[in-house]
């Protein structure tokens, strides 16, 4: 496996799950518990599993959304030192989130409904002072181009565009700093398999072209088995087992693996 660009080590996320008179903690309950995960540099890791096993609390630890109870979480930028994401002053995300874009699952409540959608694309570009003035409007059109999406639409507002073309916006957004690592929470569950399809051929030319890593999240198993290059399985918050996409669809080890994959031929049929 090449190097990794993102590495979890002994990773917990946990939620208050209950609180006394006086607003104390009583309990917690543990969504990710004392995970390890690499995501390889320059590919695509699926992370896969059933709703609730704990994938969209990892994604919103490694963009900073979400306070991790423990572990460690290394990220290796290009030209610079390793940095544990756990142990960062919060001033010092700013700069992290250059690297690091989130692609959110629902672009249409992502996306402001009474902003252009130029504006909303060049938005990232405007807060880290990427670009200002006449700039951001020709940085945004070139975004809007790069996803297959007609640059004189860019005064539309979100609610003119198909949910396609909203993800594919949400995507643009995510590419304006330039970052290193795409998070992809859930983005293709809400399209249909054709427009899926789309997006992720979308998603994999923008990793040839750019050399960005992915971490690919998806309770489906059809849709990563032809994408993702390698696979990591996920249940009540653990780690199941993980490998190379095909190597893991042909061979499961785990017996929870082999009960996703046989549902997921079932739903087919």
């Amino acid at each position: 496996m090449s190097e990794a660009i993102l590495e979890a080590r002994g990773l917990s996320v946990r939620y208050p799950d209950g609180h006394t008179w006086f607003g104390a903690v009583r309990s917690w309950r543990t969504a990710v518990d004392r995970l390890d995960l690499v995501v390889p540099r320059g590919r695509t890791l699926a992370l896969v599993g059933e709703s609730g096993c704990g994938k969209s609390s990892l994604a919103r630890a490694v963009v900073g959304l979400q306070a991790a109870a423990s572990g460690r979480l290394l990220f290796r930028p290009r030209g610079g030192p390793e940095q544990d994401l756990l142990a960062l002053p919060p001033r010092a995300w700013k700069e992290v989130r250059r690297r690091i874009a989130l692609v959110f699952q629902d672009n249409g409540s992502a996306l402001d409904p009474r902003m252009r959608v130029w504006r909303s694309v060049a938005e990232p570009l405007a807060v880290h002072g990427l670009a200002r003035g006449r700039e951001l409007r020709r940085r945004a059109e070139e975004l809007m181009a790069r996803v297959a999406l007609d640059p004189a639409a860019a005064d539309r507002f979100p609610d003119e565009f198909s949910g396609g073309q909203r993800q594919r916006l949400g995507i643009a957004r995510a590419l304006a700093t330039g970052p290193e690592l795409l998070v992809c929470d859930e983005i293709v569950s809400a399209l249909d398999v054709l427009v899926q399809r789309r997006i992720l051929d979308l998603l994999a030319e923008i990793q040839r072209r750019d050399g960005v890593s992915i971490l690919f999240i998806s309770h489906d198993l059809a849709v990563v088995s032809g994408f993702a290059h390698r696979t990591a399985v996920m249940r009540r918050g653990r780690l199941v087992e993980e490998g190379p996409t095909g190597e893991l669809f042909a061979r499961p080890r785990a017996a929870y693996t082999r009960e996703l994959i046989a549902a997921a031929a079932t739903l087919e049929t």
